[in-house]
């Protein structure tokens, strides 16, 4: 299972979310933009849940609905 978001997407919420004075904020967008496309086609990545233009509480609804439906969570 993996979140999926185009690599704008990820780029904008990274620049929004870390400060501008944290010296590893450009590498980190950078790297991101990369994963964005190739992170969802990794061996073993059987769902991706979608992230483009959702609120995080639904992807994290849907999450955790997957994660009880395949009984990954401890009781």
């Amino acid at each position: 299972m993996a979140l999926s978001a185009s690599a704008e997407t990820v780029a904008a919420r990274l620049d929004e979310r870390e400060p501008d004075r944290w010296p590893g904020k450009a590498p980190l967008i950078i790297r991101a933009r990369q994963l964005a496309s190739s992170t969802p086609r990794l061996p073993g990545v059987d769902l991706i849940i979608d992230t483009e233009q959702r609120a995080a509480e639904d992807v994290a609804a849907e999450t955790l609905g997957v994660m009880r439906h395949r009984e990954m969570l401890g009781r």
